[in-house]
């Protein structure tokens, strides 16, 4: 998830501020690295659908990214 690259600016502003939240509520540090990674793969799911904004979304969208973690879910079982 690390390797993922964000291009829109917002995307990449809204993980920054997330990360910082998670800094000054005093979570852990790998709270504060690992989950804005998770929030990035939403991210990049997003991007690569063509939403440009959080206001954008609809419900479906978070069905669609449900669906896409399943299947990678599901080829990662099978390659190990």
């Amino acid at each position: 998830m690390k390797k993922l690259h964000l291009k829109n600016k917002h995307f990449i502003r809204l993980e920054d501020a997330f990360r910082e939240w998670l800094q000054i509520l005093g979570y852990s540090q790998s709270i504060v690295y690992n989950i804005p990674n998770i929030i990035r793969e939403f991210l990049y799911f997003l991007e690569n659908n063509y939403i440009l904004k959080i206001v954008e979304l609809q419900r479906f969208h978070y069905s669609n990214y449900f669906e896409y973690i399943k299947k990678e879910e599901t080829s990662v079982m099978v390659r190990l």
